[in-house]
């Protein structure tokens, strides 16, 4: 599940605006791998858009039990 994550974060950060500039996607994947690693959903926020509060919610538990 946390590749999963990864991948989807990184597919997202590299269709953005700043594509051509690498070093955005590459700060972004390594955020999102701090924050799967210290389970911070704070630290995820900025990174995944668009969520729906129940979505956050799930983020959220999922993190605090190291199942992402």
């Amino acid at each position: 599940m946390k590749g999963n994550l990864l991948l989807a974060l990184m597919a997202v950060t590299s269709f953005s605006a700043a594509a051509q500039d690498y070093s955005t996607p590459i700060e972004n994947c390594v955020k999102a791998a701090e924050a799967v690693k210290n389970n911070d959903a704070a630290l995820l926020k900025p990174l995944v858009r668009d969520l729906n509060p129940e979505e956050e919610q799930a983020m959220t538990q999922y993190l605090a039990k190291g199942q992402l």
